[in-house]
């Protein structure tokens, strides 16, 4: 298996703990708890044994603990209504986590863990496990099909059903996890495991050089124009630059590592693409009041280009209209047109453009979004976008209107964008 593949088999199996996780955290207070505590491991192994416990426990509030207190502050608030909004629509059971990870009825856990630990200095260590069984058997509770079938279709990975029995060979599997030092104590970190999972392999190890600064925006009003200027730049370090440094503390130290890939792959888009994005047209609305605020896109206007196609995308608050014309096609013809409303998971994502780069970058939309809505933060003077509290706001404000019939036809919207995501199959022989 590539590291990629690697990367998107964790994704999966994360984005379905995850989900696990959010089970038992209805009760805000002490979500909200949760979130403020700084305590944290006296090392980092002993840091793995805290996570891994939980999640076999089904103990959803001492996984979200094990997090560092930055992560967990930008994950906790929100999941209350999440939860709330997926059990609603049938998406998820209205039963605690207990019953799907092996509490009531069930009886998961880990047994003879052991974890060797690297030193990768920042207070940042890499774990890995060295020993140790998942065992035990599911609890009796069923996650919906549609949920089970959308994780199959997205990752080809099938999710234990319940009551089956678990047995799981934790250091065949190579389990390997970066953990940091913060509040006073060492925690898991979920997204330093992420950044190292997408990191170029060959970069250097365990030393970081210094990452670029964050540097924001002057005001929360130029936030979503300034991260639309970096893209249409195609300046990953200017867009990284743009998010919370506290809230992504991994990305900013890991930086150096992976930067100069993406510079590359960017540069082959344009020279082997023939991909160009002049900078857009972004208009928005700001809400709320103090150092956290809401932004909206309330107007759009763009064209970009590839070999295949040149797309121009219209939004005025309400609906995205999208037009294409074939790059080496009649000038004169007439573009092809698409539109989609937010709020819409009837229609079907566009495959008019399916296999271009255009069509990565709009499948969005199919999810019932032209754009996402972002969350900023001010920091000594300057304003920074929150990408985690911005992924679960728009989350949430996609889910809200929607009623239980509707709740189907969203999880086909989002697996025809996770197949447009998913590499296709490989044709290599051996």
């Amino acid at each position: 298996m590539t590291r990629g593949a690697a990367a998107r088999a964790w994704w999966a199996r994360s984005a379905a703990v995850a989900s696990a996780v959010a089970l038992v955290t209805l009760g805000s207070v002490a979500v909200v708890v949760a979130a403020n505590k700084d305590d944290g491991a006296p090392d980092p192994g002993a840091a793995a044994e805290v996570m891994f416990g939980a999640l076999a426990r089904g103990d959803a509030l001492g996984a979200l603990e094990a997090l560092p207190p930055t992560e967990r502050r930008a994950i906790a608030p929100y999941l209350p209504r999440l939860v709330s909004e997926l059990q609603r629509l049938g998406l998820l059971p209205a039963l605690s986590l207990t019953g799907v990870l092996g509490g009531t009825g069930g009886d998961l856990r880990v047994e003879g863990l052991t974890t060797s630990s690297e030193d990768w200095g920042q207070e940042t260590a890499r774990v890995r496990v060295t020993g140790g069984r998942l065992v035990g058997r599911m609890g009796p509770v069923e996650l919906p099909e549609r949920t089970r079938g959308l994780v199959h279709d997205a990752t080809g990975f099938d999710l234990p059903a319940p009551g089956e029995p678990v047995d799981v060979d934790l250091a065949a599997r190579r389990t390997s996890v970066l953990a940091v030092k913060e509040g006073g104590g060492w925690h898991l970190s979920l997204y330093q495991t992420i950044v190292d999972l997408v990191v170029d392999p060959t970069g250097p190890r365990p030393a970081r050089p210094g990452a670029p600064a964050a540097i924001g925006s002057n005001t929360p009003e130029e936030s979503a124009p300034d991260l639309w200027k970096a893209i249409s730049d195609l300046d990953v370090g200017r867009l990284f630059s743009l998010f919370d440094g506290d809230e992504q503390r991994a990305l900013y130290q890991a930086q150096p590592l992976f930067l100069p890939a993406l510079r590359r792959d960017a540069g082959r888009w344009v020279e082997d693409e023939g991909f160009g994005f002049p900078p857009p047209t972004v208009e928005v609305s700001v809400e709320g009041t103090g150092p956290e605020r809401i932004v909206r896109i309330t107007r759009f206007d763009a064209k970009w280009r590839d070999r295949l196609d040149t797309v121009r995308v219209q939004y005025n608050g309400t609906c995205a209209l999208w037009e294409h014309r074939a790059t080496f096609g009649d000038p004169n013809a007439d573009p092809a047109t698409f539109q989609h409303c937010d709020g819409d998971v009837t229609t079907p994502i566009d495959t008019s453009v399916t296999g271009s780069r255009t069509h990565q970058l709009t499948a969005w939309t199919g999810l019932g979004r032209a754009f996402p809505t972002f969350v900023v933060r001010e920091r000594n003077g300057r304003w920074f976008i929150s990408p985690t509290r911005s992924v679960l706001q728009t989350l949430i404000e996609i889910l809200e209107p929607l009623t239980p019939a509707q709740a189907g036809l969203l999880l086909d919207r989002a697996t025809e964008v996770a197949h447009t995501f998913r590499p296709p199959p490989s044709t290599a022989g051996g």
